[in-house]
């Protein structure tokens, strides 16, 4: 939700020539799954998705023309998900980005 909020308002904030999305890689197959115990993996493993699969949405997001010019959205390499309503939420956005600022010291843009 974080990142989908603070995603948002960058996407107002910034010029019109750079874009800010946010993207859910979702469930990959990866060493964080390293400690879960293996009867629970091999349940976990059926959905799953490989690392290539991830990067392929993340980076047609960041290169392709035909997310050339969007803004504001929000891709899920597992397919269409979800999402809190508050995720569109411009108040919550903007308190999350302004408290953001100031915990890092950075003028807001």
């Amino acid at each position: 939700l974080g990142n989908l909020l603070f995603s948002n308002e960058l996407a107002r904030r910034l010029p019109k020539t750079i874009t800010s999305n946010a993207v859910n890689p979702g469930a990959v197959q990866s060493d964080i799954w390293r400690d879960v115990p293996r009867p629970i993996y091999k349940v976990l493993k059926l959905i799953l998705i490989t690392p290539e699969r991830a990067a392929k949405l993340i980076t047609k997001m960041a290169l392709s023309a035909e997310w050339k010019g969007k803004s504001g959205e929000f891709k899920s390499a597992h397919g269409p998900l979800p999402f809190s309503s508050s995720g569109r939420n411009a108040d919550l956005s903007h308190r999350l980005y302004q408290e953001s600022c100031n915990l890092v010291n950075v003028t807001p843009l």
